[in-house]
């Protein structure tokens, strides 16, 4: 017996086409369907009482507000961090200080 690829119909002609140029979603933009379901999800927030719901289910339920808050926020930051002054000259100056003050008790 010998194995035999299936290929599903109209496989072998999608896979041949080159894709056109431009076409498909841009970078960024969302489905239809995702931006439908955000969209009714946005609407039923605002009519279950909004701002004003959360912040009483927030109350009553702590740790469920928490972790839904936890699940919301940015897995990544991006910073800057520019530092302008030498970090061991600063940290040799606050030693020196404590020393100092150690001295004077």
């Amino acid at each position: 017996m010998t194995d035999v690829e299936v290929i599903p119909p109209g496989a072998a002609a999608r896979a041949k086409r080159p894709k056109a140029p431009g076409s498909g979603r841009k970078k960024g933009t969302q489905d239809k369907s995702t931006r439908l379901v955000k969209q009714a999800l946005h609407e039923a927030f605002e009519e279950l009482g909004g701002v004003a719901a959360l912040v009483r289910f927030g109350k009553t339920h702590p740790a469920e507000f928490y972790r839904l808050w936890a699940r919301m926020a940015p897995l990544q930051v991006n910073f800057d961090a520019n530092v302008k002054h030498d970090v061991v000259a600063t940290i040799q100056e606050g030693r020196a200080r404590v020393a100092a003050d150690r001295a004077r008790r």
